[in-house]
């Protein structure tokens, strides 16, 4: 195994295309897995309900089209959307959590990642097809 492939990480320094190729990949197995979690804890919390299945089968549907963008294609497009879907999903966890008083430490730290990871999976697909020198996007 070379150093390379070693270092690749989503607290690491992206210095190649195949490092970045490789953190859109794990960047977005986390985010999938983030998301699972998420739905998870979401069925215990608010119950089992036609309206929540509804919703949970949506919120998966966007987030799976999502991530298969990301890893199929390595768009730039899919990983800003996906960015802000997450912002938008925080944003509407902590106003719920702090609405309800039910807002918790572990939801916090979930969002925060979620964000951390999204940004390090746009990053990479803007290191991994950078614009040309004309202005136009390889």
């Amino acid at each position: 195994m070379s150093q390379e492939q070693t270092k690749i990480s989503l607290f690491s320094k992206i210095e190649s295309q195949s490092g970045a190729s490789a953190l859109i990949k794990e960047s977005s197995i986390w985010i999938a897995m983030v998301v699972v979690i998420s739905q998870i804890l979401g069925i215990f919390a608010y119950g089992i309900s036609l309206e929540n299945i509804i919703a949970l089968i949506v919120d998966v549907v966007f987030y799976a089209v999502i991530i298969f963008s990301m890893i199929k294609w390595q768009s730039k497009i899919a990983a800003l959307l996906l960015l802000l879907l997450i912002l938008y999903s925080g944003y509407s966890t902590i106003s719920i959590g702090i609405t309800e008083k039910s807002l918790s430490g572990f939801q916090l730290i979930l969002s925060a990642f979620s964000v951390w990871v999204c940004v390090r999976a746009l990053e990479a697909t803007l290191k991994l097809k950078p614009k040309s020198v004309d202005g136009i996007g390889t």
